[in-house]
Formats: C-alpha cells, sequence, structure tokens
C-alpha cells in the first residue's frame, strides 16, 4: 500500500518537498492508516509531521477516549497533536443547522487555525477511493449540474496552503487490510454503522449494490473524477476570460450588467458558468442555495418578449432584464425604499441631496445658458417660485418646445429606455403650481415663447463620480 501511495501522490503532484504537513486524524482506520503511511515516508524525506484530532463532543466519553486514543499513539511516534474539542450542539442551534454541517464547519474551523499555528503548508486528510463514490453519488443525487460530479480534488486550495488527500486511490478494503497487517490499533465511530444519515445510507445500501455490477468501480469514478475536474478547470479559465470581458460591474452598488447579445455570442457552457461566476462575485463566495431552476430563470429571461421582467433570486438578489440588458442587483432591505420621498425645496440659490447621492445646485444667471443634458438654465418669469424636487406621480405629464400637446413620463420613460426600477425614484423639478418643469436629465419643459426678462434660474445636476 506504501507504493500505492507514493504512486498517487507523485502522479497528482501532491506536495513539494520539504514541507510542513498537517494530518487530520479522527482514530478511525482510515486516518490511523493515513498517520502510520506517513510516519514511514517521514523517514525518507524532508517533510516534518503534525497532528490535529477534533473532538465533535457528540458520544460523551467515548469521543473524548478518541482523541485520546490518537494523541496517546503519537505520543508513541514522538508526532505533536494537538487535541481540539469544539461544541457543534450550539453551534448548529445558534446557526439553525443539521449535526453534519455543523461538525465540518467546526471541524475545518480548527483545521484552519492549527495550520496557522504550525505554519503548515498541507492539510492531508484521509478520504479514500469509497469516500468519492458516496460523495459523488450524493451529489448526483440532489443538483442536476456537470460540476455536482466533480467529486473530491485530489488536491484544492485551503487556509493558507492546500488540502490534499493521498488516499483517494485506496479503497476502503484496502485500508483495513493495511491496518489488520500492520497490526494498527483504531477506534470505531459506531454511528458510522447507522443508516440515520444520508452519507451511511448510500455506504451501506446503495453502494455495495454498484460494486456488484461493476466490481472495479471505485477505479472507474476516480478516472471520471478526475477527467470531469480537467474538463472543469479548462472550462472555468476560459468563463472568467468571458466575464472579464462582458460583465460590467458597479462594485460601489454591488451590481453586474452585460449585453445580452455579446452575451449569448459564447457557448452555453461558458454562459452557465459565467451566471455563477456573477453570483460568486454578489455573493462575495458565500454559500447560497441556487438551484437548476434559479439557472434556468435566468436562461428564460433572455428570450422575455417585455422589456423589464425581474427575477427574485436568494438573499434578496435580483436578476432584471432591462431592455437589452442583463442586470444583478440587490433589493433594500430599507422599507422607505419603495416609497416616493416628499418634495424637496430647491432654494435658489441652494441645493438638495437626491437617493442616489447625487446633487442639485440651483443658482441665478443674467443670460441663458446650460445646454448640457446635466444642466438647465429657465427663465424666471416662465415659472411659479419656489421650485420643488420630487418624484413621479401615477398619470403625471409634461410638454415641451415643439411638443403638440402633452405626454405622460411614464411613457417618456419607455421612450428613453430608462429601466423600471429606476422610474419611481427618478427626480422631478417642479414650481409651486405643481408643473413639471425638468424631467432631469430626460426632458426640460417649457411655458411661455415670450422672453421679457432673460433672468434665469440655472439647476445643475452634480452625479456621483
Amino acid at each position: 500500500m506504501k507504493e500505492q501511495l507514493m504512486n498517487f501522490i507523485k502522479e497528482q503532484h501532491l506536495f513539494k518537498k520539504p514541507t510542513t504537513l498537517l494530518l487530520g486524524v479522527s482514530g478511525g482506520p482510515d486516518s490511523m492508516a493515513l498517520l502510520h503511511l506517513f510516519h514511514i515516508l517521514a523517514t525518507d524525506y524532508p517533510i516534518q509531521l503534525k497532528v490535529i484530532t477534533v473532538d465533535h463532543q457528540l458520544r460523551g466519553e467515548a469521543s473524548r477516549e478518541d482523541s485520546l486514543y490518537v494523541w496517546r499513539f503519537c505520543q508513541s511516534l514522538g508526532i505533536d497533536c494537538a487535541c481540539i474539542s469544539v461544541d457543534v450542539t450550539s453551534y448548529k442551534e445558534k446557526y439553525g443547522l443539521g449535526t453534519q454541517v455543523a461538525c465540518r464547519d467546526l471541524r475545518y474551523q480548527a483545521f484552519k487555525e492549527e495550520m496557522a499555528k504550525q505554519a503548515a503548508d498541507y492539510l492531508v486528510l484521509g478520504h479514500h477511493a469509497d469516500d468519492q463514490i458516496e460523495t459523488m453519488l450524493m451529489q448526483f443525487s440532489k443538483v442536476a449540474t456537470p460540476e455536482a460530479m466533480l467529486g473530491m480534488p485530489a488536491r484544492r486550495p485551503f487556509a493558507s496552503g492546500e488540502i490534499i488527500r493521498p488516499l483517494l486511490g485506496v479503497t476502503k478494503d484496502e485500508i483495513e487490510a493495511y491496518v489488520e497487517r500492520e497490526g494498527i490499533g483504531y477506534r470505531m465511530d459506531p454511528t458510522n454503522l447507522e443508516s440515520d444519515y444520508t452519507r451511511n445510507e448510500f455506504r451501506h445500501h446503495i453502494i455495495p449494490i454498484l460494486k456488484k455490477h461493476n466490481p472495479n468501480l471505485h477505479n472507474t469514478v476516480q478516472y471520471l473524477s478526475k477527467s470531469l475536474q480537467n474538463d472543469e478547470q479548462f472550462l472555468q479559465t476560459e468563463a472568467k476570460k468571458m466575464f472579464e470581458t462582458v460583465v460590467i460591474l458597479d462594485e460601489k452598488e454591488s451590481v453586474a450588467r452585460f449585453s445580452v447579445e455579446l452575451f449569448k455570442s459564447y457557448s452555453i457552457p461558458l454562459q452557465r458558468r459565467v451566471f455563477h461566476l456573477i453570483l460568486n462575485y454578489l455573493y462575495n463566495n458565500q454559500e447560497v442555495y441556487v438551484t437548476y431552476v434559479h439557472e434556468t430563470d435566468f436562461f428564460a429571461l433572455f428570450e422575455a418578449e417585455k422589456s423589464n421582467v425581474s427575477i427574485d433570486l436568494p438573499g434578496q438578489l435580483q436578476m432584471l432584464k432591462v431592455y437589452d440588458e442583463i442586470m444583478f442587483r440587490f433589493q433594500s432591505d430599507d422599507a422607505t425604499t419603495d416609497k416616493a420621498y416628499m418634495p424637496l425645496l430647491l432654494n435658489v440659490p441652494g441645493e438638495v441631496t437626491l437617493k442616489d447621492g447625487s446633487t442639485l445646485i440651483s443658482s441665478w444667471e443674467s443670460s441663458l445658458t446650460g445646454r448640457e443634458i446635466d444642466t438647465y438654465c429657465i427663465p424666471v418669469d416662465q415659472v411659479s417660485l419656489p421650485l420643488y424636487v420630487r418624484t413621479p406621480q401615477d398619470g403625471e405629464r409634461m410638454t415641451w418646445r415643439g411638443l403638440q400637446g402633452t405626454k405622460k413620463l411614464s411613457r417618456i420613460f419607455i421612450d428613453e429606455k430608462i429601466p423600471k426600477y429606476l422610474r419611481k425614484d427618478w427626480p422631478v423639478v417642479v414650481d409651486s403650481r405643481d408643473r413639471v418643469v425638468w424631467l432631469v436629465g430626460l426632458k426640460k419643459s417649457v411655458y411661455a415663447t415670450d422672453l421679457t426678462n432673460t433672468t434665469c434660474i440655472y439647476i445643475h445636476h452634480k452625479k456621483i463620480v
């Protein structure tokens, strides 16, 4: 088995020498075989071994004895061992987690802290070929994506270094035969014999049936996992290139958007992965339960006939189709967000701050100026002072030079292709008679053509840089 281990380490390029390895050891046959094997390797290679064992405190004195057994074994080999206890019960109650998830969270947190303490380059875990089969089948049973079938990688980044799994090329039967042959003692967790947990159900009922039909199942699955991981690595590299080319990010507002036409010019496998890269960016790599249904909704947005369509995602994230763009943005927790703000008095001179942080600044001018889209110079005899700034009202209309009659603000928004989510907070300047003077940045009203006074009110919309 030592030869199998060495071949797998070389094939997968698991670690560079010299190095410090932190071994996660539970006391079971798998991790005890791992410890024994690496103790032998350390006599021939420049590697320094450290061990961590974690007591989840779920079986009282029995689990404490597991940790003590590992500690004593390490002492007999002259290897430093850290015995860490974690309070799974309190943690799962605090965060509403299942036992298995809570155990994993706390165990890996302990691993991370011990890696830093020991300045270890690698965390070595005892997952074997049968664990790989269980993991891939469990994922396949609940997640409908190719990525779900990747299985556990032989190496992956973790904390300040990497996790490596050198026993993935070895079966559980081979490990049990090894510890028996070498006379290595171990501790057996009785819950591993139960079928209460999903993994144990796969382990004791489903996998034996599959192995009956394919005794070489572990090699088949490992080859599949490796092939899929290599393919996925290539696709992810290409997807990141697409992400950088196609997606426009607003880091301040936590918004991502892209052109539908440009996005669809790439292959669907890359589109799928960029969708998840966008979610990873906006969710800040936090684990959020996004299903294939959400992915299906994402692609359905491309074909939506309406110009403004939105779909809710977990964590108050929205996907929106805004004309020829797709946008991702978070909804605000602020209960006042969906309400129009009260009219704000715009003194002359003076300024008001709008919801988006931009400002409207007013002053007096002696002649007509300000032809830019973000400025407006209003002859004072055409408005009734004072001026106010507010949000659009239902059915509100306005007019401007050259227009016969009036037009609804809602129609102007549509004509100007203003996203629906922006319209309710769009700033509107009105006079004391509540007539629309300026739909800021879009349309400027004119109520008279006989200019008898050229004194003007100059308004500038100053945006946030």
